[in-house]
């Protein structure tokens, strides 16, 4: 992970119209944030709202930080029209505790990625 390479990269595209980047705070603290692009859907003509990134400091991952900042990014969603919101999943040590938790708010699983070095 290079952290001016991530910077760099999401500062472009969070510029670029229909982004956002919503950020928690604790008084002062910067906490936590989740960023948000919208797309066309090729397929169905409608809008997505597609999450970019979320992050929560380690200490405030027990919180309803994240919680909070995902309904958010699907406030955001219903705000600008779109008929749907997609967010990723890295396969991971959280992934089934993750995988419960969007199942549960009425998300359903959407493609996978395989990927090789070239």
């Amino acid at each position: 992970f290079v952290t001016e390479r991530f910077l760099k990269f999401w500062t472009g595209l969070m510029f670029r119209a229909g982004a956002v980047v919503l950020a928690a705070f604790d008084g002062e603290e910067f906490v936590g944030v989740i960023s948000a692009f919208q797309i066309p859907n090729p397929y169905t003509f409608g809008l997505i709202a597609q999450e970019g990134f979320w992050f929560v400091r380690p200490e405030y991952r027990h919180t309803r930080i994240g919680i909070k900042l995902f309904l958010a990014f699907e406030e955001w969603g219903r705000e600008i029209g779109a008929n749907e919101v997609r967010i990723g999943c890295q396969l991971g040590p959280h992934y089934e505790s993750l995988s419960k938790f969007f199942a549960a708010r009425g998300y359903t699983h959407f493609e996978s990625e395989w990927k090789k070095a070239v």
